[in-house]
């Protein structure tokens, strides 16, 4: 109903996006070439929140 609203990411060399699907609710591709670096999450929708960066315990 109200489509897809969340902006991408970009860390180091990534775009790092909310796109949705069984094993890739999160992907990051590279920023430079496109290509998929890693997807990761499944969920029956992909939801409304941007993609953030946390360290968390110095990881």
């Amino acid at each position: 109903m109200w489509g897809h609203a969340a902006h991408p990411l970009v860390y180091e060399d990534m775009l790092i996006s909310i796109v949705g699907g069984e094993g890739s609710v999160v992907v990051a591709f590279d920023k430079n070439t496109g290509n998929e670096k890693w997807k990761a999450l499944s969920a029956s929708s992909q939801g409304y929140c941007p993609p953030t960066i946390v360290t968390h315990n110095n990881i």
